[in-house]
């Protein structure tokens, strides 16, 4: 029974769907002999919200980011690639509620995401001795599937557009699996529930 209250208590504020798309753009990694080149691709996720100032968002998260390999100082054909699928929580804090003060709303939040990830890397050289380098050193065909974690860090406005939807424009800091990178995103939110009991001008 008390679960069951806790439950209407939290649907009793507003909640809905949230979905957001955007890139990520991450560093050069060190391989140790090789390097990856900066990595850039699409992230998209998808989730529900639940509050008003302070929101509570479960949502799944997916990534695919590309980016060359250099052997030394050597560039190599071909490229890497790091797939990622993932799901967690965040908290998001709406400074100025759902409606915002003349309908927009600067926010902040923080989040953690656990999943699975597969780096891709299918490389090869002009030059017969990186070639042979890079076979024995397992750089030029690899597929490894590794677990996940993400922490984030999240700044962003969003916009009271109607009644019901939201649309936000925000930036996070992400560990990105242990590779620190930026993940710009537009995105948007619809809400449902018990009515706002604050007025904003």
């Amino acid at each position: 029974m008390t679960m069951l209250a806790l439950v209407g208590v939290a649907f009793a504020a507003p909640h809905g769907p949230t979905a957001a798309a955007g890139v990520v753009l991450a560093p050069s990694v060190d391989l140790g002999s090789a390097t990856l080149r900066p990595l850039v691709g699409p992230v998209v996720e998808g989730g529900y919200q639940i509050g008003d100032w302070v929101n509570h968002e479960f949502l799944v998260q997916f990534t695919t980011s590309f980016g060359g390999v250099d052997y030394g100082d050597v560039p190599l054909n071909g490229g890497a690639s790091l797939l990622t699928i993932a799901g967690g929580y965040r908290l998001r804090l709406d400074l100025f509620g759902k409606e915002g003060r003349g309908g927009v709303s600067p926010f902040l939040g923080a989040g953690l995401l656990i999943g699975a990830g597969r780096l891709g890397m299918n490389t090869s050289s002009d030059d017969p001795d990186v070639q042979q380098d890079i076979e024995d050193g397992d750089f030029a065909n690899k597929s490894e599937s590794l677990p996940f974690l993400e922490l984030h860090a999240l700044l962003g406005v969003r916009v009271h557009a109607t009644e019901a939807i939201g649309i936000r424009a925000e930036i996070a800091s992400s560990t990105y699996g242990g590779i620190t990178a930026w993940q710009p995103k537009i995105g948007f939110d619809k809400s449902f529930g018990a009515p706002r009991t604050h007025t904003a001008k």
